[in-house]
């Protein structure tokens, strides 16, 4: 496709320029007539020059033309190509909706079958409705095993979360009893170094052990939190199977 506005543009610069090849035209003869009829030659130069420039004017659009030409052509290409892109798209989900239908029908007919073969068994065999009085009673009992069983385990959970309790109870009063006896012990031995003369202890030895001492303290303190940890997770454990 072409502007039609380039196009006119080229046709007004060829007007132009076959009106400047025809003042030259005029030009030549004069130069070739007498004398006194003469064309100068700042008149030659200004044509000539006026020439080049039209034909540089009509080269520049005829160029601009041609890329105008090109893009619509190239326009022209996308969207043919979308075009198509957009065909074999919809051709594609032509063929998924219609695999689907064919699956959907495959589903209610196998559907059908088992309906049909399934119904005559059920005629066959009804299923017998409990209207007796031996029946009622039968039911009856077994609802009162249930309840009773579900008040034992009720009572086997409850039983089994207090005994977890009392021991980590017990387990954590007994680690703060041993941490509280070696603070003091600790802080006896503080005492002492104090009110000691100086230099007639082993500060190196003193120090060794105090760090000693405080290792120990950390392992103790770290195993009595993991096994207390694991006690109360084992208590939810329970908790969590007797609401179940």
């Amino acid at each position: 496709m072409s502007d039609p506005l380039a196009i006119e543009k080229v046709d007004q610069l060829e007007a132009r320029l076959s009106a400047a090849l025809a003042r030259i035209d005029a030009a030549m003869g004069k130069a070739r007539a007498p004398a006194n009829g003469t064309a100068s030659s700042d008149e030659l130069s200004d044509l000539r020059e006026e020439l080049a420039l039209e034909q540089r004017t009509r080269l520049d659009l005829a160029a601009r033309l041609k890329a105008m030409e090109a893009q619509a052509q190239g326009s022209t290409d996308g969207a043919e190509l979308r075009a198509a892109e957009a065909e074999a798209a919809r051709d594609a989900l032509k063929a998924e909706l219609a695999a689907a239908r064919a699956e959907v029908e495959q589903l209610k007919s196998n559907l059908a079958q088992s309906t049909t073969q399934a119904e005559p068994a059920s005629d066959a065999a009804p299923i017998p409705e409990a209207t007796g009085e031996s029946e009622v009673q039968i039911l009856r009992m077994r609802a009162a095993r249930l309840r009773e069983e579900r008040n034992e385990a009720r009572d086997e959970r409850d039983a089994a979360r207090d005994a977890l309790e009392d021991r980590g109870a017990q387990m954590t009063n007994s680690t703060l009893g041993e941490l509280r006896a070696t603070i003091a012990r600790l802080q006896e031995t503080l005492e002492e170094l104090r009110e000691a003369p100086e230099g007639n202890f082993d500060r190196e030895l003193l120090q060794s052990g105090l760090l000693a001492e405080i290792r120990a303290l950390k392992a103790q303190r770290a195993a009595d939190a993991q096994e207390l940890a694991q006690i109360l997770a084992e208590i939810d454990t329970v908790t969590e199977e007797g609401g179940a």
